[in-house]
């Protein structure tokens, strides 16, 4: 108790304390690390194995569609709580509903034209969103 009694050094205290925590820390995570994969590591190995048979996934869309469906809902969010500020900020700030709605508008295209006729195949569902299977992916 010599560095975290009540007589010791404020400053060496505090970066005793400091540095002990953080090994403790470090080590308790460390050991449950090493637990957890002992637990789990035969259900990891079987599902490592199973993903290795399986076949690659067709995407439905190209790369760029999905960044621009992305990029659309970040700026819905990004202006729409874009606040006052100097410069180049004033100018966004007053037309910050205006660029919201034209990336709102970017969002409901991209619904409508790249997910709007998404049809379920996996198991010869047809339907759009209202198949009665409760394996579908719908």
């Amino acid at each position: 108790m010599k560095y975290l009694g009540s007589r010791a050094n404020r400053v060496i205290a505090y970066g005793v304390a400091s540095v002990s925590g953080t090994v403790l820390s470090v080590l308790f995570s460390v050991a449950i690390g090493l637990l957890m994969h002992l637990v789990f590591r035969r259900e990891e190995t079987e599902r490592a194995n199973a993903q290795a048979v399986m076949p690659e996934a067709d995407v439905p869309r190209p790369l760029w569609q999905t960044a621009a469906y992305f990029a659309a809902m970040v700026g819905i969010l990004v202006f729409a709580n874009w606040g006052p500020a100097d410069g180049v900020g004033t100018v966004v700030y007053r037309h910050k509903w205006h660029i919201a709605s034209a990336c709102g508008l970017g969002l409901g295209s991209a619904l409508v034209l790249w997910f709007g006729g998404a049809v379920v195949e996996d198991h010869g569902c047809r339907r759009r969103h209202d198949c009665s299977r409760r394996d579908c992916a719908w």
